[in-house]
């Protein structure tokens, strides 16, 4: 799968901030058994990690899962897809259960007995798909995601940039905040998450020009006295 965005990296710094707090907590609770450890992490592995069952489905069925594009490939009854509504908003449908499959059913005012079961509601999820795919076509949003809440269909609109920012819950959330740049002045980006209430954590500056912490890292933390760093410098290998 790719999805445009760079996942690799940021879910391996989450796994291996993880697999530290692993070895910290092992440390605290076994001190006597814990000499220290090794943690070994590809960044390939937390994305292998994250697809979850498809190596037990081959290893078992022998079916080699293949693309599904927004579908679920591995809930035969789900209806859940995304969207293009009449106004242009993308809007995503997820219902995974016989229950939930059954009420877009009625939504779409297709006949109920013949998408009473898993098994029916499987063979006709191309149906199903291309009828609500017309549906969603033929409305603005706003109206289609009015009709999924009153029929008990979980619907969203697929935000934008532009939507997080003006969102009221992501303000009240707190979720964007503002930080100066010396060459860009204010930059709005995402605040830290997850919070803590207590002790709050907070982003107290945007990334650092090439160079910009040399003397706190070459000097204050390893020890180069300046005739040294300056020479690296002069030398362009720092």
């Amino acid at each position: 799968m790719h999805t445009g965005f760079s996942h690799g990296d940021a879910v391996t710094g989450l796994m291996g901030a993880f697999a530290v707090l692993a070895a910290l907590h092992r440390r605290d609770t076994d001190p006597d058994s814990f000499d220290g450890e090794w943690i070994d992490l590809a960044l390939f592995e937390p994305l292998y990690r994250l697809v979850e069952w498809q190596i037990i489905a081959y290893d078992q069925l022998g079916a080699a899962p293949e693309r599904a594009g927004n579908q679920l490939a591995v809930a035969p009854a789900a209806v859940i897809n995304t969207y293009r509504s009449a106004d242009g908003d993308w809007l995503t449908v997820t219902s995974a259960t016989t229950r939930s499959v059954r009420n877009v059913v009625r939504l779409l005012g297709l006949p109920d007995e013949e998408f009473a079961t898993v098994e029916q509601q499987h063979a006709g999820r191309e149906r199903l798909d291309t009828a609500l795919r017309e549906w969603v076509a033929a409305r603005p949003a706003a109206e289609c995601l009015a009709a999924f809440e009153r029929a008990e269909v979980v619907a969203s609109r697929v935000f934008t940039a532009a939507d997080i920012v003006a969102d009221p819950v992501y303000a009240e959330r707190e979720d964007i905040i503002t930080v100066d740049d010396p060459d860009l002045g204010p930059v709005r980006m995402q605040a830290v998450i997850p919070r803590f209430h207590r002790s709050p954590g907070a982003v107290w500056r945007t990334g650092p020009a090439l160079g910009a912490d040399n003397a706190l890292v070459y000097g204050e933390w390893l020890g180069i006295d300046d005739g040294r760093l300056a020479k690296l410098e002069a030398e362009g290998v720092i």
